[in-house]
């Protein structure tokens, strides 16, 4: 007679040996080669996302005992970055904006033992927003001898939108995702 039975087993992590880094379109995959699976996701210039930093061994697994604090890092020169932050039981989420277009990459490096392993993202697509124009202040105006200093109020500006008025570029100043400044001259 033949029985079929499931066996059951836990997995025990070995020592904590390196840092892994999971972009939004990534998911841990302990065991494999590269420790994941998935391709990074296009990520929106000037809208923040989440990346996890998980502290693991040789085979990918989640140290959960860890609680070192981690540093991150990108090519972006112009992204918000948090501040470090210690891992709990083994992970932690950070979030992070990523403001130039083109290809990044994000890194996590353990800032309490500098013989850890790092972990770099591979390239990230970042792209430009649709912008969407709510208002602009003044709405009219009459015929004046000076310039005129407008406000365009919407969503999903970047610090390199650009302010148009009758078919021309208008020296424009970038005051945040939802609000830009502009002068008409005269």
């Amino acid at each position: 007679s033949h029985k079929t039975g499931v066996a059951t087993f836990n997995v025990v992590p070995g020592a904590f040996r390196k840092l892994q880094l999971l972009v939004p379109g990534e998911s841990a995959a302990p065991g494999t080669l590269t420790g994941k699976t998935g391709t990074p996701s296009t990520r929106l210039a000037g809208t923040a996302f989440n990346v996890t930093v998980n502290g693991v061994d040789n085979n990918w697994n989640v140290v959960s005992t860890i609680t070192d604090s981690v540093h991150i890092s990108t090519t972006d020169n112009f992204a918000i970055l948090p501040s470090d932050a210690r891992l709990v039981a083994g992970t932690k989420n950070f979030s992070i904006t990523l403001n130039t277009l083109g290809n990044q990459t994000i890194s996590a490096s353990d800032a309490s033992n500098s013989s850890i392993t790092f972990s770099s993202s591979p390239s990230i697509l970042v792209t430009t927003p649709t912008p969407v124009i709510s208002s602009v202040t003044p709405s009219c105006a009459l015929k004046f001898d000076g310039d005129l200093d407008i406000i365009v109020t919407g969503s999903s500006f970047i610090s390199s939108s650009v302010v148009k008025f009758n078919n021309n570029s208008l020296t424009t100043t970038y005051i945040s995702s939802t609000q830009l400044g502009a002068t008409i001259p005269s």
